[in-house]
Order: structure tokens, then C-alpha cells, then sequence
């Protein structure tokens, strides 16, 4: 038996598991949804985070001569607005399958019209 590490697991999980099958009815993935706003909050915060922990204060007067602004309020707004985002886009596509799904189901109204009258 093989260890799993918990990134694994958590990706196998996002990746369709059975509890994501019971709870929406149909196997989305979620792993892109939450790696894009990962991805893109990571790299704002390593690029902002001097600057909102107050570290490149000095650097900034010395460089730019104007103050340094607040770079934390923008960094979550922008984290909150790809992670709405995000979730609308995974509900749509979720929504998307279910319909699919019920399309592709041979039981159902349009089953009944098909069968032979008695």
C-alpha cells in the first residue's frame, strides 16, 4: 500500500470523487476552479507581499518618491472576485452536466411517448 500525501488526496477529492458524485449527481471537476485562483492569488501575494507586510516601504519613497498605498484591500478584493468567479463558472458547468445528463436519460417523458399503447 502506498502513502498518499494530503495534496494528493485533496486533489483526487476536487477531482470527482464518490461524495462529489452523491452530492451534485454528476462528476465536474473542480480542480481547475480552485487552481486558477490559487495560481493567480499566489503570485499577486509573493509579488505584493513586501508591501502590504510594510517591508518595502523605504524602496518605494526612495525609488518612485511618492508613498507606498495599501496593497492588502486590492490583493483580497482581487482573490474574492476570481474565487466568485470561479464558483459561478464551476455552477454553470455543474448545472451544464446535470442537464446533459438528464437529456441522455432514456426514462423519462419523452420514454413514455415512445412505448406502445395498451
Amino acid at each position: 500500500m502506498s502513502a498518499v500525501s494530503p495534496a494528493e488526496a485533496f486533489g483526487r477529492a476536487l477531482d470527482g470523487g464518490a461524495w462529489h458524485l452523491a452530492l451534485c449527481g454528476s462528476r465536474v471537476p473542480a480542480v481547475n476552479h480552485v487552481r486558477v485562483v490559487l495560481v493567480v492569488s499566489g503570485s499577486l501575494a509573493l509579488v505584493w507581499l513586501p508591501s502590504m507586510l510594510g517591508k518595502a516601504d523605504g524602496n518605494i519613497v526612495r525609488n518612485a518618491g511618492q508613498e507606498p498605498g495599501d496593497y492588502l484591500a486590492p490583493w483580497l478584493l482581487v482573490t474574492g472576485g476570481l474565487a466568485a468567479l470561479s464558483a459561478a463558472a464551476y455552477g454553470l458547468r455543474v448545472l451544464r452536466a446535470h442537464r446533459v445528463e438528464q437529456l441522455d436519460d432514456p426514462v423519462g417523458p419523452a420514454a413514455d411517448e415512445d412505448a406502445p399503447r395498451a
